[in-house]
């Protein structure tokens, strides 16, 4: 092949390993974005017992979804352990961000290690050069794991800091 010629595709074969992980992967960011978008309408109406329908999700960079959590959650609560663990939480939220966005936009390049690992490549924002990464079934599956506890953490996070500010806004009965 030069560079006149396109790239041809990977066969299913090798790709065949991958479709389930990744499916997984997108089901689990799915539930992933729910639970952000749940923890912006509690923040939004923490006086409430219930949380409203979310208008987060018009939001359509998650990016953008991810700061505005931890702008609201600075608003809702001045409790400092609570603010550090939401920031660590932010952080952690955007590495497993990066890597379902690495694993989902942009080309496969060729499977290597027996078809257990591809090289995917892509080009560093910073300074446009080359790079790339290798993306697992296992790494993939770790970060499945991670973005279930990271989102589990938002949503308790969330909960306790509402439920605190609720009970001291909430006139006694």
């Amino acid at each position: 092949m030069t560079w006149l010629e396109p790239p041809l595709p990977a066969s299913h074969a090798e790709q065949e390993p991958f479709w389930r992980p990744i499916g997984r992967l997108v089901f689990a960011f799915g539930h992933l974005e729910e639970q952000i978008d749940w923890c912006i309408s509690r923040m939004l109406d923490a006086q409430s017992t219930r949380a409203a329908p979310s208008v987060a999700s018009q939001i359509r960079n998650i990016c953008s979804r991810i700061a505005l959590i931890e702008a609201l959650f600075r608003e809702l609560t001045s409790d400092a352990k609570q603010r550090t663990e939401m920031h660590s939480l932010i952080q952690a939220l955007r590495r497993v961000i990066t890597f379902r966005n690495g694993v989902l936009h942009g080309p496969w390049g060729t499977s290597i290690d027996d078809k257990r690992t591809w090289h995917k490549p892509r080009t560093h924002p910073a300074d446009l050069s080359p790079g790339s990464f290798e993306v697992t079934v296992a790494a993939i599956d770790e970060h499945i794991q991670r973005a279930a506890e990271i989102g589990n953490a938002l949503v308790g996070l969330v909960r306790v800091a509402a439920e605190e500010r609720s009970a001291r806004v909430s006139p006694p009965p």
